[in-house]
């Protein structure tokens, strides 16, 4: 819906499978106002996707900003974070690996020792 007196946006649906995500420009007459004007958001919000790669690049073109590019994780997801029009965050990942919890702790601490570590 778009706002009769100056066009905002009063009320946009995504949709992620059954999901639906509601969002709307500020209102700040009804208190709603979006992460810029506080900040920034503390929130991050996460979708598993089956192309993250295509999803990165067709949100991009629908104007979202890349905070952290495509790329594999030690826990066998590939991943990025994009910021969306309105100030949120979006980590969105695809799994390319079953990794196992022990495994995926293994990587981990083995990523976090630096040679200053180790001696």
């Amino acid at each position: 819906m778009i706002d009769p007196g100056d066009s905002r946006i009063g009320h946009a649906e995504l949709r992620f499978g059954a999901t639906r995500v509601f969002v709307a420009d500020e209102y700040p007459d009804f208190g709603a106002v979006g992460p810029e004007r506080l900040g920034g958001s503390p929130i991050k919000l996460h979708l598993d996707v089956d192309d993250v790669d295509a999803f990165v690049a067709q949100a991009v073109r629908e104007g979202a900003v890349i905070l952290r590019p495509v790329h594999t994780e030690f826990h066998g997801h590939r991943t990025a974070l994009v910021s969306d029009p309105f100030g949120y965050s979006w980590f969105a990942a695809s799994r390319i690996e079953e990794v196992s919890p022990e495994e995926v702790q293994r990587r981990w601490a083995a990523m976090m020792v630096t040679p200053e570590k180790a001696s």
